[in-house]
């Protein structure tokens, strides 16, 4: 038994050794250039929760069923959070979007 993961097909394939590295060096050369400070540079993380929905979980299935499916009622409401934080350690407040 295993937990799945969703991955757009895109980003499983932009995903490769080549794109990675060419971004990376790319990245350093801008470092280089430009001599950011480092309360310039931030790193961001956007995540989204769904309400009124339980978390996945492992099921045991009929291996002549096909599908482990979970019902959920009605329509999903969902709650983007996003976070930020500059490289010299300073948060920005979070912003949260019902």
């Amino acid at each position: 038994m295993v937990f799945s993961r969703s991955i757009d097909t895109f980003c499983l394939k932009a995903f490769d050794y080549a794109t990675v590295s060419a971004f990376f060096d790319a990245l350093t050369d801008l470092f280089i250039e430009n001599s950011y400070l480092s309360n310039a540079i931030f790193s961001v993380d956007e995540t989204g929760f769904a309400l009124g929905t339980t978390l996945s979980s492992e099921v045991l299935v009929d291996k002549m069923v096909s599908k482990g499916l979970k019902k959920i009622a009605g329509r999903q409401e969902w709650i983007t959070a996003i976070e930020c934080i500059s490289t010299a350690g300073n948060p920005l407040p979070p912003l949260f979007n019902l």
